[in-house]
């Protein structure tokens, strides 16, 4: 309950517009692994959907936390407690289309089609590295305390930390590429121009 009260309210907007954040760069990313890694319907189609599951969630996680706060002199302590574990619970239990999210990235970036224009190889390593710490996430649901408890090192803050870092990455890497790809095009659509012009010395 002190927990919740003390909330401020600055990180509940917080909270909020990070997801925001996030539904919204989902959707840049299935875009641009299709353009520039993968072309595959199936791969943009898994990308979006579970990027947006997991704003979903995300938000979720916030209507609840809010909530609680909101409420807090009044809920019974064993409510508060309930509505405290499904904060965590949400935001753990999961995992599954959040390492599918980052495996199939992962995949798209290493295939043959990937141009290496927006997103290099390692990009592709870095993301089934970042998927497959997201296990240690399924754990959270055996253990009351320790590394293993959903608010532990091992469960909470290895996969947490790793996820929000692959976010952090792909996003520096899309604008930092991104504004390369957008600066060279028009330099390209010049070459194929000329490429294209037809000599004087042909007497047309």
């Amino acid at each position: 309950a002190e927990w919740a009260r003390a909330l401020p309210q600055g990180a509940r907007v917080l909270l909020f517009g990070g997801y925001t954040f996030l539904l919204t760069w989902s959707l840049t990313l299935a875009y641009q692994v299709r353009k520039h890694a993968n072309p595959s319907p199936l791969a943009f189609y898994v990308l979006f959907a579970v990027g947006l599951n997991g704003a979903i969630i995300g938000m979720l996680c916030g209507v609840v936390g809010s909530a609680m706060a909101f409420r807090v002199d009044t809920l019974a302590p064993e409510t508060t407690q309930l509505l405290y574990d499904l904060i965590w619970f949400l935001f753990l239990i999961p995992w599954p289309p959040f390492m599918l999210w980052q495996f199939v990235t992962g995949f798209a970036i290493l295939s043959d089609q990937n141009s290496g224009v927006m997103f290099p190889r390692w990009m592709g390593y870095f993301s089934l590295w970042a998927g497959a710490l997201e296990m240690f996430s399924a754990l959270s649901v055996f253990f009351y305390s320790g590394p293993f408890s959903y608010n532990g090192l091992v469960t909470f803050w290895v996969p947490g930390v790793s996820f929000f870092v692959w976010v952090l990455v792909f996003a520096i890497m899309q604008i930092r590429r991104g504004a390369r790809v957008n600066h060279s095009q028009p330099e390209d659509s010049e070459s194929e121009t000329e490429s294209l012009r037809i000599p004087e010395s042909a007497g047309i």
